[in-house]
């Protein structure tokens, strides 16, 4: 009972302090650039935007067990999991996604994504880049956020990566998170782009238990008694050699 009520109070303490630790991503949009300017192919390009995948999910901690307990998915709106030891939602509206994460215990994560497929013309580059904002809190459980860029080739001859974390602590900070594709060849290409909010909260390692002051007398005391008892028995051993 001691224990919820104080997953409770710090469940409380944060969301009255501030906001709960959150990745928004918002504003996507694409740049072309020419890549060989004056040789008469003007950069081109098409994107049609995919609707924005949701998901909120609590993961079992157990070692090598790493089941899903609870999942929500959803292609537009809000989805959320809400368990006793924390909440995780994920949102998408319009041009905007975004998830927020608050718990005391156990592995919680929510994921937005919002892109599409794309195609780029001949000797074009396409720079794809969104607006974030976030913040990460490590109190009272490990919390954190991350934004990912993913873009591929149709037939995956060409995938990269980009990755963003730790981005604000107990501070909301914001910025451009972007990434870009080079079309170096005289054909179109196309594929697809991403970007993909996270919110993520795992516990932190136990710390060492610190025992209460009645705790320290009683094993002090008893560290005493034993110092007596063992001085006591080697007065005993000494007499009786010398006797």
């Amino acid at each position: 009972m001691r224990k919820l009520l104080m997953m409770a109070g710090c469940l409380l303490a944060s969301g009255a302090a501030s906001a709960a630790p959150f990745m928004q991503l918002s504003n996507f949009r694409l740049e072309a650039i020419d890549l060989r300017p004056g040789d008469g192919i003007d950069a081109s390009y098409s994107f049609s935007f995919d609707m924005g995948r949701l998901s909120a999910r609590v993961l079992d901690a157990a070692p090598d067990n790493w089941h899903i307990l609870d999942v929500a998915q959803d292609a537009t709106g809000s989805v959320s999991v809400t368990r006793p030891t924390g909440v995780v939602t994920a949102s998408y509206d319009g041009n905007t996604v975004r998830t927020e994460i608050n718990h005391t215990d156990g592995r919680f994560t929510g994921t937005a994504s919002m892109g599409g497929t794309f195609s780029a013309g001949a000797y074009t580059r396409l720079v794809f880049s969104v607006d974030y904002a976030g913040m990460s809190s490590y109190v009272p459980a490990q919390v954190g956020h991350t934004g990912m860029w993913q873009i591929a080739t149709d037939d995956w001859s060409y995938f990269d990566a980009k990755y963003m974390s730790g981005v604000g602590i107990d501070t909301v900070t914001s910025g451009v998170f972007s990434i870009s594709f080079d079309n170096l060849g005289d054909t179109t290409l196309s594929g697809q782009a991403h970007a993909v909010a996270m919110s993520f909260g795992h516990p932190q390692p136990a710390p060492a238990a610190v025992p209460e002051p009645g705790s320290v007398g009683l094993m002090l005391a008893g560290l005493a008694g034993l110092g007596a008892l063992r001085r006591r028995r080697s007065s005993q051993s000494v007499g009786q050699a010398r006797s």
